[in-house]
């Protein structure tokens, strides 16, 4: 009985062992950023943005197949206003912004123009609402 024992308890054993979270792995030491290093790095995104447009996903991406956004409004950049391209999310959504729903609406940021553009997630609406005090984006 009790080889029975050692045997249940070792052939269980792998399924006690922690397996890694699908997620991030913290940064050692790290800080998080004060809300005016935020703020600047929000504003130091958008000056080195390629396009700043709002949006609204007429189709949802589901990684790896992507999705199809269409231009609102332009707030930087050479884009026009109806203008349509695709999106892709990114792979594991815990470290990332994931995909993106059909009828998402929101402004993004796009740094690295081309044929593949990576949905990086909406701007904060914290960070709108300092984009505009800071002139940036007009207000409404």
């Amino acid at each position: 009985m009790r080889k029975l024992a050692i045997l249940a308890g070792l052939a269980l054993a792998p399924l006690a062992i922690p397996a890694a979270a699908s997620a991030c792995s913290p940064i050692p030491n790290y800080r998080p950023p004060s809300r005016a290093e935020q703020e600047r790095g929000v504003r130091e995104g958008f000056r080195r943005a390629h396009a700043v447009l709002e949006v609204v996903a007429e189709t949802g991406s589901s990684y790896p197949r992507p999705g199809r956004m269409r231009v609102l409004r332009v707030y930087k950049g050479n884009y026009r206003a109806g203008a349509r391209f695709a999106v892709t999310g990114v792979p594991g959504s815990m470290c990332g912004a994931g995909d993106v729903p059909a009828g998402a609406r929101g402004i993004i940021m796009i740094h690295h123009p081309g044929d593949r553009i990576t949905f990086q997630g909406f701007v904060a609406p914290a960070h709108v609402a300092m984009l505009r005090r800071a002139g940036l984006l007009p207000a409404r």
